[in-house]
């Protein structure tokens, strides 16, 4: 009878950051440039829609007014 042995792996980092030291060349690497765009794309959209949820206060603190918050998170995902 077969035994099966469970093989821990470590959390993912980002699709990029595994696959950027295997080396990247031609397609694979286009295809990485491009995920790495969309993840920063994605990261900057939920940063600012964190700004959203931030009471007053908080944008106070770090220098911002609900104004400028609102008009953050109201620009698109490629911007």
């Amino acid at each position: 009878m077969p035994t099966f042995v469970a093989i821990e792996q470590p959390a993912p980092r980002s699709v990029v950051q595994s696959q950027s030291s295997a080396g990247s060349s031609g397609v694979t690497g286009w295809i990485l440039a491009v995920l790495q765009v969309v993840e920063e794309k994605l990261e900057k959209r939920r940063g600012r829609l964190m700004l959203l949820e931030m009471t007053d206060a908080q944008l106070k603190d770090i220098g911002i007014s609900r104004a400028e918050a609102d008009d953050e998170a109201s620009k698109p995902v490629w911007s």
